[in-house]
């Protein structure tokens, strides 16, 4: 009856292995005993250790020389310094994608660089550094979360990021460098923590967020004039204190805001504070809002030349405006077609809540025959 057999070979070691090859003396397998592990030597030099951990590359690691297809569920890189040189890099998981690294990951490629993850994108490292001659392409159905101490992306062409549901990104600093246009995505939220982020493009939509992206974006920053060194910085304070805009650029730089085409430009029109317009504290008036008045009439007294040179008529004008003119506000009286002739108009204020007078006065040596005109009144809010 035939019986199972097996051979059993001396360990070896790497200067003498167990199993070698006709005139290969150096080259072969040996087993070390010190560390458990199967040991592959090729011209007396270990390039591969078999253990019951996995197995793992010595030396200068390995390479593919033809195209190699890889279908992965859940695949987990860990390293220390990992740098990946590549004309061009395709990476498509059904699972969870992760990388880790406790030193630097460097992706280059001299086309495009395209990340397609069906799940999630995990990255954990040091600093991470992506290079590419072609645009540079995330693309992720669930979500990115990205923890590094640094993070750069650079391409000649575009780079976009599109994310179905979360982008957190959690650095001590991030550069995106892009000849062409930087677009972000996402479908959920974005939760970033870093010290310093900076993108620096030419494009006319260097930054573009919107429901729609570059389409229809809530915002949009333009810095594709070929001079440009003017901008706009914001700064934010403790509570109370609130938040400034300012420009930036030369020593005296304009600033413009603008609404579109006929639109009206409002200031202050849901906050119930006030508009301070100039650099004196002490002497800055706070206006509460400008409102113009819907057409008042009001009836001009007749008086002849030898009657007193002033005589008063008042008006209440309280369905006049949204707001209610009181004692202390200003009023600019406008009169809307001619008074009378030798009808002067002198002054016109607040007498009470809801209640405008207006003063009319007489030219020298002339009486004035009564009338009913109509006016606006141009309220300002100081109250």
């Amino acid at each position: 009856m035939p019986t199972d057999t097996s051979y059993a070979a001396l360990d070896g070691n790497i200067r003498a292995p167990s199993f070698t090859f006709k005139d290969r003396p150096t080259t072969g397998f040996y087993y070390d005993t010190n560390t458990s592990e199967m040991c592959a030597v090729v011209s007396g030099t270990v390039v591969a250790k078999f253990s019951s951990s996995g197995v793992q590359l010595v030396g200068g690691g390995f390479s593919l020389a033809s195209d190699v297809s890889m279908a992965i569920d859940d695949w987990t890189v860990t390293a220390d310094d990992l740098t990946w040189d590549v004309d061009a890099f395709d990476i498509d998981a059904t699972g969870v994608l992760d990388f880790s690294s406790a030193g630097q990951m460097t992706l280059t490629s001299s086309l495009d660089i395209n990340l397609v993850a069906t799940d999630d994108l995990l990255v954990t490292c040091e600093s991470t550094v992506i290079t590419a001659t072609g645009d540079v392409t995330l693309t992720v159905t669930d979500d990115i979360i990205a923890t590094c101490e640094s993070a750069s992306v650079t391409a000649t062409g575009d780079v976009t990021l599109a994310i179905t549901d979360d982008l957190i990104v959690t650095c001590e600093s991030t550069s995106v460098t892009a000849t062409g246009d930087v677009t972000l995505a996402v479908t959920d939220d974005i939760i970033t923590s870093c010290d310093a982020y900076t993108i620096t493009s030419v494009s006319a939509n260097s930054l573009a967020v919107g429901r729609q992206g570059a389409t229809t974006p809530v915002l949009q920053v333009d810095s594709s004039t070929a001079v440009q060194a003017a901008g706009l910085t914001i700064t934010g304070a403790a509570t109370t204190a609130g938040v400034a805009l300012a420009a930036l650029g030369g020593a005296a730089e304009p600033m413009s805001i603008n609404a579109k085409g006929t639109g009206a430009l409002s200031l202050q029109s849901v906050a119930t504070g006030g508009v301070k317009i100039g650099t004196s504290t002490a002497e800055c008036a706070v206006i509460k809002g400008i409102y113009l008045s819907a057409v008042l009439a009001v009836t001009i007294p007749s008086f002849v030349a030898t009657a007193a040179d002033a005589v008063v008529e008042t008006a209440t004008v309280a369905a006049a405006f949204t707001v209610q003119p009181a004692v202390g506000d200003a009023v600019i009286a406008i009169p809307q077609e001619a008074l009378p002739t030798d009808c002067l108009l002198a002054t016109a204020y607040v007498t009470n809540t809801d209640e405008i007078t207006f003063t009319f006065n007489s030219k020298e040596g002339g009486g004035v025959t009564g009338a009913a005109k109509n006016f606006k009144v141009l309220l300002i809010d100081l109250t």
